[in-house]
């Protein structure tokens, strides 16, 4: 979860998208976060926010 880490080809990069920041900034907003990846299959993320 490195800010500045991003995925994105350059197509979607000149849409404005794939900064880097998406994940590190769900983290800072969540008060638990879990990211549970399978190669091949996918990855979820589930957040809890208590308010």
């Amino acid at each position: 979860m490195q800010e500045g880490f991003s995925t994105a080809n350059n197509e979607v990069n000149s849409l404005g998208f794939g900064a880097g920041m998406g994940l590190p900034n769900m983290n800072r907003s969540s008060d638990e976060i879990h990211i549970d990846t399978e190669l091949g299959v996918g990855t979820t993320v589930t957040m809890q926010i208590r308010f």
